[in-house]
């Protein structure tokens, strides 16, 4: 994976013995890194009702790997109503972490941009 040098851990829902969009995965995440309650996590997913919306109900930012015709199938008020970021492919990733890159903004004006130390 074109990621994997900038993970310090992963966390599965099997793991942790709860499923996504539960806060309670997310707060484990942030406890595995070792970081305060009040740090910047960013959450990589490609699930808006379990990726996007689970980690902005857990405080995290949320950044939404998807092409044009998943962003359509979610619908535009769904988009809309939770702040997050999108990418259409992973390939960008590193870039965006390394180089403070900005994805395309939707449901706001939220812009992950901090590099990640955790992914669940």
């Amino acid at each position: 994976g074109v990621v994997v040098w900038h993970v310090d851990f992963v966390l599965t829902s099997r793991e942790a013995g709860v499923e996504k969009p539960s806060a309670e995965l997310f707060a484990r995440a942030r406890g595995l890194a070792g970081v305060a309650a009040d740090a910047r996590c960013l959450h990589v997913g490609d699930s808006f009702s379990r990726d996007v919306v689970g980690a902005a109900g857990a405080g995290w930012e949320a950044l939404f790997v998807c092409s044009a015709e998943q962003r359509a199938a979610v619908g535009g008020e769904a988009l809309a109503a939770v702040e997050h970021a999108h990418l259409e492919s992973l390939a960008r990733l590193p870039a965006l972490l390394s180089l403070g890159e900005q994805p395309e903004a939707r449901g706001g004006a939220h812009q992950p941009s901090a590099p990640v130390r955790a992914a669940s």
